[in-house]
């Protein structure tokens, strides 16, 4: 995490990078950030390419495998001010991909075919994610500072909706084989993550590994949320 990005202390948001003057401006956009160098010495681990280091910015997450089999563990520490513009949606509006076949499986394999185009429309996602190395044993650690639930935990934008919130999620999910499923079950809003900035935005955490990595890569559908709040007279209740 660069020593000069400023995010709100309250909410996480990203304000901007901080000036020798004292100002505050915005960050570049992702081209033009990663065109300057200016990161340059900055970095925590290399990875194999470019959707794979992408693929962690938007997971906010990762549990990696160093050469010498030692395991490090990362974590989401801040993002940029620029707004966030789904790789998903670059590969539908190109045309690369059917929308029934979109899946995280499906844009590897173009990327493998074809790098430089999937590279491209990384870059159009301005915004962009920084991290910090966990203690293994506190990850991967959500909004609330304790490890999150694979299945159990999901992820939306703390400015809109209750940090810790109970909330019933009703959508549907894939299978390893790619069929669609439903998925209706109670969930706890404890994830984190530097896609989350919308109303209309949930991540559902699918857990760790390759199975769950298939998972996740399949998330690509409508759905509700179902929040539990006590009603106002049964606060009243056990404040007596």
């Amino acid at each position: 995490r660069p020593e000069d990005l400023v995010t709100d202390p309250a909410s996480g948001t990203p304000l901007g990078r901080q000036c020798t003057n004292g100002s505050i401006e915005p960050w570049p956009a992702r081209r033009e950030l990663e065109a300057s160098g200016e990161l340059e010495g900055t970095e925590l681990v290399y990875v194999r390419d470019d959707l794979d280091a992408y693929t962690i910015q938007v997971n906010g997450s990762a549990r990696l495998r160093m050469d010498d089999g030692e395991l490090m563990y990362i974590g989401y520490a801040g993002k940029t001010d620029q707004p966030y513009t789904g790789l998903g949606h670059s590969v539908l509006d190109a045309g690369l991909i059917p929308e029934d076949k979109l899946s995280l499986r499906a844009i590897r394999r173009l990327y493998d075919k074809n790098p430089e185009q999937v590279n491209d429309l990384i870059a159009n996602n301005a915004s962009y994610v920084f991290f910090r190395e966990y203690n293994g044993g506190n990850w991967p650690a959500g909004s609330l500072g304790v490890p999150v639930t694979a299945e159990r935990s999901i992820a939306t934008d703390k400015k809109i909706f209750p940090r810790g919130g109970v909330v019933l999620v009703d959508t549907t999910v894939r299978s390893l084989t790619g069929e669609k499923q439903t998925f209706t079950q109670f969930m706890t809003d404890q994830d984190t993550g530097g896609a989350i900035r919308a109303p209309g935005r949930a991540d559902l955490f699918m857990g760790v590994g390759p199975t769950a990595g298939i998972k996740a890569g399949g998330q690509y559908a409508e759905g509700q949320l179902y929040y539990l709040f006590l009603k106002p007279n049964s606060i009243a209740i056990v404040q007596e």
